[in-house]
């Protein structure tokens, strides 16, 4: 139940009336003037706020040469959907197969769109080339894990700019660049065994796109672990700046920039 702000008089639901009826007073403009300071202050927090976040945002986004290479860096493994990551050739009897070369783009459409999955998990019993489909789809699979890790690196960087915090991004970069890597060995030791097989029907290689993802995101790595010491240093040599979090302080704070 209400009370009035002054008396702490119960109000009833048919005192409707703007004034309390014990004490008089008019409860919707009881101390309107400290309640004007109190928002006043709330407000100049909330921009406080909001400025440190933008400038932290800008920092470690497009506040400086270095940052603007780190960003690019992170957009740079799009590429990978764009080259070859995997050659292959299907050999028949009387007939060499052509070498195609798939990018993951054209491996998914096809996957998804041609081949007859049935009949694929058929072939993981198959002596010879059962295993070596195995660690092949396995590989797939693996690839898959890193393109999502790098859609999950962009925006982890996006959102962590914000609070200035890159060991996500370093965590989320050398994860990723360990799975290119077992990706690699995967596919490698797929078409290894593929050619060491009686029934040498399928041929291949790994392409330059798994190589350029493990490249790109090994140097990600690298670059966030000199960004984040690079911001370290500059928070140092400029005053101290108060995270978004912390609002019962009343320091004055700046952003790096």
């Amino acid at each position: 139940m209400a009370k009035c702000p002054n008396c702490e008089f119960n109000l009833k639901p048919w005192n409707i009336k703007a004034e309390c009826p014990k004490c008089g007073i008019n409860i919707p403009n009881y101390k309107w003037e400290e309640r004007m300071e109190q928002d006043a202050v709330i407000a100049e927090e909330a921009f406080r706020k909001f400025s440190i976040t933008t400038a932290n945002f800008k920092a470690g986004t497009i506040g400086s040469p270095f940052a603007i290479t780190r960003f690019a860096l992170a957009l740079a493994p799009l590429l990978i959907l764009l080259t070859p990551i995997v050659n292959i050739a299907v050999n028949l009897p009387f007939r060499s197969g052509e070498t195609v070369k798939f990018t993951f783009i054209k491996l998914f459409s096809f996957l998804t769109g041609t081949l007859d999955f049935g009949s694929y998990f058929k072939m993981f019993s198959l002596d010879g080339i059962g295993a070596p489909i195995k660690i092949y789809t396995m590989a797939y699979a693996v690839l898959i894990f890193c393109i999502l890790l790098a859609v999950v690196n962009f925006f982890t960087m996006l959102i962590c700019a914000m609070r200035r915090r890159f060991l996500p991004n370093i965590a989320i970069c050398a994860l990723t660049a360990l799975c290119f890597a077992v990706c690699i060995f995967m596919v490698s030791s797929a078409f290894s065994q593929f050619a060491a097989s009686e029934v040498s029907v399928i041929s291949g290689s790994v392409g330059f796109g798994l190589y350029l993802g493990l490249g790109l995101y090994a140097v990600n790595t690298v670059v966030n672990i000199l960004f984040s010491s690079y911001i370290k240093k500059k928070k140092n040599d400029a005053p101290e700046t108060v995270s978004p979090d912390k609002t019962d302080e009343k320091q004055e704070s700046v952003a790096v920039s």
